[in-house]
């Protein structure tokens, strides 16, 4: 309902709105604000105010990222909408982000992913059919994990420093390692967290693969996800999932940068998707 409504919402005019019967309309919550739209902005902490982002049509814009195209607002400019800042203004803030999903923020990995200068927030965007949080293709390089899902929360911390903190990379052992086994023997290891990201902020299986520099066949080998529990769909209570993937198909899929590493195949059975995913394997025999 929500993507749907927000795809028609700015694909059409006020002018066409004003003709929505009732059953177009977005329902307002008791408080007679829009909450599903709504982004809360905090300065250290405290509310600066909320933004109802079907009220900024006007911000919204084609933004390329990952070689796909997205209709997005700047981050800043739903910044600017709330408080007021912008420009210089923004230097003196770092910025952190909060998934109104599980409540995830990028700082809560530590040094790994520290609030970044609000400066940042011009290059940063808020995808109006999803609400999350991605990078334009000219962006400052930043970690997979500052891409948050459905963003509920931006919030603003006043900064004792004058520039961009460094963008520190996670250390080569982290809990965002995934291996990559070939009939059964360790090929490679990958930290997922360093490489690119598509529209909707996952890693595509696809863009593992080419990062270790898997060469097998992968229409005639087969695939499959193991969790860090050592769970695996091939031996799980849904038999649908028993019979291995082609290499092929496990590569249409993606995995999330949140906590949860939750894989996701497109076109295939749910069950062939795991959460806490630290490991692939290959086979080929």
């Amino acid at each position: 309902m929500k993507k749907n409504f927000l795809v028609a919402f700015f694909a059409i005019t006020a002018a066409a709105c004003s003709a929505c019967d009732d059953s177009q309309n977005v329902k307002k919550g008791d408080t007679g604000t829009e909450s599903n739209y709504s982004i809360s902005v905090l300065i250290d902490d405290e509310s600066a105010g909320e933004v109802d982002i079907t009220t900024m049509q006007d911000k919204v814009q084609s933004v390329t990222a990952g070689g796909q195209e997205s209709q997005a607002i700047a981050i800043s400019d739903i910044i600017e909408q709330s408080t007021g800042l912008k420009g210089a203004d923004l230097d003196k803030y770092l910025c952190d982000y909060e998934s109104g999903d599980d409540g995830f923020r990028p700082s809560s990995k530590g040094d790994r992913c520290p609030p970044l200068s609000c400066s940042y927030t011009t290059k940063s965007y808020l995808n109006v059919e999803s609400n999350n949080l991605f990078y334009a293709d000219d962006a400052p390089q930043t970690n997979g994990c500052y891409n948050v899902h459905h963003v509920s929360k931006i919030i603003l911390i006043t900064s004792t420093e004058s520039t961009n903190p460094p963008i520190e990379q996670p250390p080569a052992e982290s809990a965002w390692e995934i291996a990559i086994y070939v009939d059964g023997v360790e090929f490679a290891k990958v930290d997922i967290s360093t490489l690119e990201t598509n529209a909707g902020g996952f890693v595509d299986i696809s863009t593992i693969f080419k990062a270790v520099g898997v060469s097998v066949d992968l229409s005639s080998a087969k695939c499959e996800g193991v969790a860090e529990d050592g769970y695996r769909p091939s031996t799980g209570k849904n038999e649908a999932c028993h019979e291995l993937l082609s290499c092929e198909d496990f590569a249409k899929g993606d995995v999330s940068l949140d906590d949860k590493h939750k894989l996701v195949i497109k076109d295939a059975e749910t069950c062939y998707g795991t959460k806490f995913l630290n490991r692939i394997d290959i086979v080929t025999k």
